[in-house]
């Protein structure tokens, strides 16, 4: 067990700087955080972050394939990056990018022997896009983790906390808050005021700052569906959903949350990476470096490379960990237990 910790902290030492070089050459880190910066800013100068003058202001300065689609966030998520704002853009993308990326490589913590998946972040490649990106499905992962471990505590009032951000953005953290506030009701129903009330201040702070917001919300949003017409992996993605379904509960949950919602890019399947955690073992490590394949040249961006690379291996494994190894075990332990003791 020693040499194992040790071969995992060379090959960390080793991986670790190469990944963070393959960020800090991409020509534009961060990029998909400037609708947010963006948006901070107008809010700051008593600007609306929506309509078409918006919309128009933000593709001229954000060279992005659907910057016509315009800022789809709401209002209170708008408020909570407002600050960052206040910060040099690299500085506020690195602060953005930092605090996702921390609370998402705690996610292997959920594991029993999580010291042999500490590797395991770094060679899940949709979490490294999301990270080169500024992704905000970067943090709202980070919130769905931390509330994991908050339940694991347990935290009742971080629970409350992040599930009130969760449901903000619901194609990332829908299901993950749904399932908090089961928890929350069948253990500890302190969490769900901690819920409500910060839900509450949120949605009346908005209102106060834009009262005509949730209007104008919508109307954007009813535009960013038209451009924005993302693939899904449904109806054949639920075959991941039951191999799930004897894993730990927030694995289910996780394949789900990334299945039943559409596809932005293949930073929305981070996810998954609860997954792998759950799976565990070098089939964890082996399974999710598959991924680095789409980094190759040839590979192409679209949903057969989705379902070849990061779907169908994670769809084989979970069966093998979760349906067929039991079995196996069972059987051995079944064929021990008939073999007659010699005297």
């Amino acid at each position: 067990m020693r040499n194992i910790s040790r071969l995992h902290s060379i090959l960390f030492a080793i991986i670790a700087p190469v990944w963070i070089v393959l960020l800090f050459t991409m020509t534009r880190f961060g990029v998909d955080f400037e609708p947010l910066y963006f948006a901070g800013q107008r809010v700051l100068a008593g600007l609306s972050p929506y309509g078409a003058d918006t919309t128009n202001a933000l593709a001229a300065q954000w060279p992005a394939p659907f910057a016509t689609a315009g800022v789809a966030y709401p209002l209170q998520i708008i408020l909570l990056v407002a600050p960052l704002t206040w910060l040099p853009r690299i500085l506020a993308v690195s602060l953005w990018v930092s605090i996702g990326m921390l609370a998402a490589f705690r996610s292997v913590r959920l594991a029993s022997s999580w010291q042999q998946l500490v590797l395991l972040p770094l060679l899940f490649l949709p979490l490294h896009r999301s990270v080169a990106l500024g992704q905000a499905t970067l943090v709202w992962f980070g919130l769905a983790v931390t509330m994991l471990l908050a339940i694991k505590s347990p935290k009742p009032w971080l629970v409350g906390l992040t599930c009130a951000l969760l449901v903000l953005k619901p194609q990332n953290g829908l299901l993950f808050a749904m399932a908090g506030l089961v928890w929350s009701f069948r253990h500890d129903r302190r969490a769900i005021w901690w819920f409500v009330g910060c839900s509450g201040v949120l949605g009346t702070v908005s209102l106060l700052v834009q009262p005509d917001w949730p209007f104008a919300w919508l109307r954007q949003m009813q535009i960013y569906s038209e451009i924005v017409r993302p693939p899904t992996l449904l109806p054949a993605g639920l075959l991941l959903v039951l191999a799930c379904w004897r894993l730990p509960w927030w694995a289910r949950v996780a394949a789900a949350q990334v299945v039943l919602f559409p596809l932005s890019d293949v930073y929305s399947t981070v996810p998954l990476l609860l997954c792998w955690v759950a799976i565990g073992g070098p089939a964890a490590l082996f399974g999710a470096s598959i991924t680095w394949l789409w980094a190759a040249p040839g590979f192409p961006n679209n949903m057969d490379t989705v379902w070849g690379l990061i779907m169908c291996p994670l769809l084989f494994c979970a069966i093998w960990r979760a349906w067929v190894a039991p079995r196996l075990a069972h059987m051995r332990m079944e064929a021990t237990s008939a073999t007659p003791k010699s005297s």
